[in-house]
């Protein structure tokens, strides 16, 4: 799309030059009711406007001045609005991105609860086994330490999400605003360093185990390694949402819902 300087001759007179803006702008005008969906955001297709109306905004502004127009015009400011409309994501965009989250953090819940039976089981039937069948499996104890490695590095994010860590409020409560916000930013890149180290360790270490095999299930030792890294993405994950604000921190004066007061 040209810029409207581009467009107008430069020999108009100032009124003449107004009614060819308008003129002009009829088009970007018409589409402005299509860059607004029924929830108040835009569509895929039509966040590209954004920036054409941006662009038309501005040298709008350019013409006015050079003009001498006293008033800016009325489309100037319907411009911006709809360039900022245009530029918003969708309620509906954002609704099916919580949905998304949701899913996820619902599915990564279920399946540490699984491991969690998973390993219950199978350690009472080795017990079992043992003093009763007077028989040990020999994948009984490698299974329940791989399960181990998955559920604690799993639970990490999970209970993190959920506010469910222990924290030290006495120093907390001493501090200014700013200052605890400021605590506040610095804890969350801690666990942003902690998600990428752990991430990035165990899959050098993966590299270097997935050529070895387990005595028990006989499975490649590698495979444990990428319970730590699904957990540290999923822990970055979650730490990135609370950034964006679209999980706000746990007041500290608020107990987590397991938790009653004494």
């Amino acid at each position: 799309m040209p810029p409207a300087t581009d467009i107008l001759p430069t020999t108009l007179s100032p009124p003449t030059r107004s009614m060819s803006v308008m003129t002009t702008l009829a088009p970007a005008r018409q589409r402005l009711g299509a860059c607004r969906t029924d929830s108040g955001g835009a569509s895929r297709h039509d966040r590209n406007l954004a920036v054409h109306l941006h662009i038309i905004a501005s040298n709008l502004r350019s013409i006015q001045v050079a003009s001498g127009l006293q008033r800016p015009l009325p489309i100037y400011e319907q411009l911006r609005c709809a360039a900022a409309a245009c530029a918003r994501p969708s309620a509906k965009d954002e609704h099916d991105m919580k949905a998304l989250f949701a899913w996820i953090d619902r599915f990564i819940e279920l399946f540490v609860a699984a491991i969690f039976l998973s390993m219950v089981s199978i350690g009472s039937w080795q017990v079992f086994s043992r003093f009763v069948l007077n028989y040990t499996p020999s994948w009984a104890e490698e299974v329940q330490i791989f399960g181990h490695i998955w559920l604690v590095f799993l639970a990490i994010p999970i209970a993190y999400r959920r506010g469910a860590h222990i924290t030290v409020e006495a120093i907390r409560r001493l501090m200014a605003p700013w200052m605890s916000k400021a605590l506040d930013l610095l804890i969350e890149m801690l666990w942003v360093g902690f998600a990428v180290a752990t991430a990035y360790y165990s899959y050098r270490v993966s590299l270097v185990t997935r050529n070895s095999v387990s005595p028990g299930l006989e499975i490649p030792m590698s495979y444990p390694y990428y319970g730590m890294i699904l957990g540290s993405v999923y822990l970055l994950l979650v730490v990135i949402r609370r950034l964006a604000g679209e999980l706000p921190a746990r007041d500290p004066d608020e107990l987590p819902p397991e938790a009653t007061p004494l």
